[in-house]
């Protein structure tokens, strides 16, 4: 990825693939800088605002990941993982007792087509940990 990098300078792919190598490795920081570099290049790149979303969670900057997923959610040019990362957004949220924008999440995942048990199943695990 180092070689296309230098061979590409203006394409945000490298970028991407160096910062998720380094995810991967649990190499936040660095991940990070090469993802903001990907975005730099590509401020629509949503893959890579998935990963900074992933990292700020990871971090404990829930502010941010949140941002972040939605950011990315907003620019997914097809529906093929949208579902997905709905419900993982609204895992998140239910994480931080946040009972509201959880059910907003798994809803909106139903509405693009989750699979429908998985969001029975998110919905239980809602009612149970959000009781008013």
């Amino acid at each position: 990825y180092l070689e296309a990098k230098a061979k590409s300078p203006k394409e945000p792919e490298p970028y991407y693939r160096l910062g998720e190598t380094y995810y991967t490795m649990g190499d936040y920081g660095q991940a990070r800088q090469y993802f903001s570099e990907a975005l730099g290049i590509d401020p629509d790149h949503f893959l890579s605002m998935y990963y900074v979303a992933q990292i700020s969670y990871k971090e404990g900057d829930f502010g941010q990941a949140e941002k972040w997923m939605l950011e990315a959610l907003s620019r997914i040019p097809w529906r093929g993982i949208e579902a997905a990362w709905w419900i993982e957004l609204g895992d998140w949220r239910l994480g931080w007792r946040d009972c509201a924008g959880a059910r907003i999440a798994y809803a909106d995942a139903r509405e693009i087509g989750a699979e429908e048990k998985l969001v029975e199943q998110k919905t239980e695990m809602l009612s149970k940990e959000c009781v008013p």
